[in-house]
This record gives C-alpha cells, sequence and structure tokens, in this order.
C-alpha cells in the first residue's frame, strides 16, 4: 500500500470516527455515485451526520475521486466543524480537476471565515457554484472576494491591513508577542526574499531586512519559532500549519497574501501546507539546524531548501522551507 492509500485510509477512518455512532447505522449502501446522492439529499434535509458518514463511506469506495471529500467539507461546514471542514476542502482541491478548483477553495474560504466568526451569514451561495457536489444549502454564506495583494516591495508601509481579518497589535507590518519578540509579517518581505529558502538565504534575508525603521532582524531561536509555529491536532497530511492566532499567517496564506505554493521535489508534486520554519539553533551536525515543522523541531541540512523526508525518518515527510524575521521591541532591548 503506497503512502498515497494510507493517507486516504486515514482520513476515512477519521471521518467514520467523528460520525457518531447514530450516523454510522443510517449510512446508506452502495457504490460511490450512491453514497454521494445519498450524501448530498441528507445534506440537504438537515441531516448533515448521515451527510458525513455518507462522505466517508464514499472516500473509502474511490479514495483517487474529489467530490467524497467535497462532499465531506460541506457536512462539516454545515456540522460547524470548521478546521476540519478547511482540510476536507484542501484535499478536494489536491484531487479536482482545474474547473472545480475555484468552486472548493471559495467553500475553503468560506470554512476559514467562519471558523473566525467573520463570515457573513444569509445569503444564498454564489451563481457559479454549478455542480451538485458543491452547491451549498440556501443558507450558507456568501463569500467576499479575497484582497488585491500588497505592494511588491513595502519598507514602511503606508496602507490598510492587507486583507478583512487582519488585525496588527501596533503596525500592521508586524506584531509584538505575550515575551517581548516583534515578528515581522512575511508578506512585507522584499519580493526578492521569497521561499523556499536554504538556512544561508534565510539568515541574509534578516539580517538585510529594513521594516519599520529597524536593521536588527534575525532568525529567531528553534524556542521562539515553537512558540508561534504550534502542534497541528491532526496529522499533517489534512491540516494547515497552526498558527499563534494573533500572528495572522493562517489567514494571510488562506487569502494568498503570503505566498506559499504548491511545490515539486523530483516528480511528486506535494501540497502548499507543507511548511517548514527555520530556526538559528544549530542541529543534530556540523552544518545542520534546527526547523519546525507542523510544531515538531527537526535537524535539517543548511543546504536544504526542500525535499521528500528528513533524514533518518522512514516516512515521507515533504517540506519546503521559509523563514520568519525577529528582533526585540521597543523598549525591551
Amino acid at each position: 500500500m503506497n503512502s498515497t492509500s494510507r493517507s486516504v485510509r486515514l482520513w476515512a477512518l477519521m471521518i467514520g470516527a467523528i460520525a457518531g455512532a447514530q450516523a454510522l447505522r443510517a449510512q446508506p449502501t452502495g457504490d460511490f455515485d450512491d453514497q454521494l446522492r445519498a450524501g448530498s439529499s441528507a445534506l440537504q434535509a438537515g441531516q448533515d451526520d448521515i451527510a458525513l458518514s455518507a462522505a466517508g463511506a464514499a472516500i473509502h469506495a474511490a479514495p483517487d475521486r474529489w467530490e467524497g471529500f467535497a462532499l465531506s467539507g460541506r457536512a462539516l461546514l454545515a456540522l460547524k466543524r470548521f478546521e476540519p471542514a478547511t482540510d476536507a476542502f484542501s484535499q478536494a482541491i489536491e484531487l479536482a480537476p482545474e474547473a472545480e478548483q475555484p468552486q472548493l477553495r471559495a467553500l475553503r474560504r468560506q470554512a476559514v471565515l467562519e471558523e473566525y466568526g467573520l463570515a457573513p451569514g444569509g445569503a444564498p451561495p454564489p451563481a457559479a457554484v454549478t455542480s451538485p457536489v458543491l452547491a451549498a444549502p440556501a443558507a450558507a454564506a456568501a463569500l467576499p472576494p479575497p484582497p488585491p495583494p500588497p505592494p511588491e516591495a513595502a519598507a514602511e508601509p503606508q496602507r490598510t491591513a492587507p486583507f478583512v481579518l487582519f488585525s496588527a497589535a501596533s503596525s500592521e507590518a508586524a506584531w509584538t508577542d505575550s515575551a517581548g519578540l516583534t515578528w515581522a509579517r512575511p508578506w512585507y518581505y522584499p519580493a526578492t526574499d521569497s521561499g523556499p529558502v536554504n538556512y544561508s538565504q534565510a539568515s541574509a534575508i534578516c539580517a538585510g531586512l529594513r521594516l519599520l525603521g529597524a536593521q536588527d532582524w534575525r532568525v529567531p531561536t528553534v524556542d521562539e519559532v515553537k512558540r508561534v509555529y504550534l502542534p497541528s491536532s491532526r496529522t499533517f497530511r489534512y491540516s494547515w500549519p497552526k498558527f499563534d492566532p494573533n500572528y495572522g499567517l493562517r489567514e494571510a496564506i488562506e487569502h494568498d497574501a503570503w505566498r506559499v505554493r504548491d511545490f515539486t521535489v523530483g516528480t511528486d508534486t506535494f501540497g502548499a501546507n507543507r511548511l517548514l520554519i527555520w530556526s538559528s539553533t544549530p542541529g543534530e551536525a556540523p552544518g545542520q539546524h534546527e526547523a519546525v515543522y507542523f510544531g515538531a523541531a527537526y535537524s535539517v541540512p543548511d543546504e536544504k531548501a526542500l525535499g521528500s523526508s528528513f533524514s533518518g525518518r522512514g516516512r515521507r515527510m515533504p517540506f519546503h522551507a521559509y523563514v520568519l524575521c525577529v528582533r526585540p521591541a521597543e523598549g525591551t532591548r
């Protein structure tokens, strides 16, 4: 069994577990198309748990089809389980044809907005949603259009927040945490400082950063990174990176303000969620530094900007590396 099959089977098991015993007893039987029809009908009738169970059965029947994950995301959205709904839509996007992806991305944005209590309610779904798998119930929220990207270079920001979810503590280009460190928001780095980057490039980005009139930016230590890059509640295969919500990184990724992209290692393409964040802490061997991946620290060779696994670990753990620059807050130096 390959890693993709194992990943999909794990997801199907998780879907079945959260559906509940009652929904499992009412789970329809039949092939993939039957499960999709039954799940869509249950969702329209307000039987969200049954729809979720049918989605799990559809995924089990056809793990390489996007429609089962899309149905699962819609059911989870209706159940107000917004974080797993986001993950389900992300998995559907990876499998769906290009023509279906805009609708799936719109639904994923809705899940993010709902999670933070910022989705407007009561509006019908957009007219562009034509797939019966994606068509949301009539009470679904209408989504605002994504905001324009930030300027190509913004050494001293002269505009309002880059997207609707953003709220800055003191200045939109940086955030100061409870320990007194100021973290630069990476979508305000110069446009040339885009990832993925190796450790030498990461160090140069922070040393050369000129933001908010400050020149003393540096690469954070591994303990500092772990304060803001938190462990995910589920396996990384189905999670977006979890950051301190006050930093705003997850919302920036979802709104395309911080442009992390899908990436390729050899002939394999991986999702943009597989973020590795460099630290200045030396690694286990010369020429290595520790970096944080879904809240856990790993020793990574300095020349690596992306990879399909970490040294000495058997299972595939694809990553692409970025850096978050820090400095002491004013008055704490």
